[in-house]
């Protein structure tokens, strides 16, 4: 986690990933490999686009149907990256099914750690499905996760203000919550967010025709996301 959060760059850490990946697949708990494989199915889906290797992790991982019979933090975080999976693959509907999962989880065992992560890709998954009602009320309850939270919580949680916004056609606003997101994302340091809130930034200039300083965020966004090897950065940058 720390290299994928501080130096997804190093040339190291696609060599840690296969030895997650390798562990995931072979352990029979299945609590284990919820634990190991959660944050290893984000960076595949998010971070790197490598859907095909996050689809193996999908289909390894089979969490248990009641929440008795494992952790509940371990199932929630599972239900956030799986939502996150279905959302790249445009599975709407399964990407709101595993949030909800999750938010019941949580509700349940009374574990709120991730509520946040879930409630963002609730807001994401209800945008981008037209349920902007949905996405709205998810983004109010995203609203009191921040409370207190680090840098990078509040910078995407500015991120979804300005999606909200942008897909509202508010263009003032949406300009706005984007610069938020980026200037506390570059104080958060994680090299992921800074790409992505720049490339969010970059798209609510150019609705506001700011189009010189649009095209720098986007050099600045595609700088980033060539030295992650990133292509979901790469391909939202064209």
């Amino acid at each position: 986690m720390a290299l994928m959060y501080r130096q997804p760059q190093n040339p190291k850490i696609s060599l840690w990933a296969e030895r997650v990946q390798a562990a995931v697949l072979r352990h029979p708990d299945a609590r284990v490999r919820m634990v190991l494989g959660n944050q290893l199915l984000l960076y595949h889906t998010a971070w790197i686009g490598d859907l095909g290797q996050a689809r193996l992790l999908l289909d390894a991982v089979h969490p248990p149907e009641n929440l008795a019979d494992t952790s509940p933090l371990a199932f929630i975080a599972w239900c956030a990256m799986e939502a996150g999976y279905h959302w790249f693959m445009a599975e709407h509907d399964d990407c709101l099914r595993a949030v909800n999962r999750g938010l019941e989880a949580a509700k349940r065992s009374g574990v709120q750690t991730l509520s946040g992560f879930l409630l963002s890709q609730g807001v994401i998954g209800s945008l981008t499905a037209g349920a902007t009602v949905t996405a709205g009320r998810l983004l109010k309850d995203s609203a009191v996760t921040i409370q207190g939270a680090r840098q990078l919580d509040r910078a995407h949680y500015y991120y979804l203000v300005f999606l909200d916004a942008f897909f509202r056609k508010d263009t003032l606003h949406a300009v706005i919550n984007a610069r938020q997101a980026v200037a506390l994302g570059d104080a958060a340091g994680v090299p992921f967010g800074q790409a992505l809130y720049r490339l969010g930034l970059a798209q609510a200039l150019f609705d506001h025709g700011d189009r010189r300083e649009a095209f720098a965020c986007l050099a600045q966004a595609r700088h980033i996301g060539l030295r992650l090897r990133s292509m979901n950065i790469e391909f939202g940058c064209h």
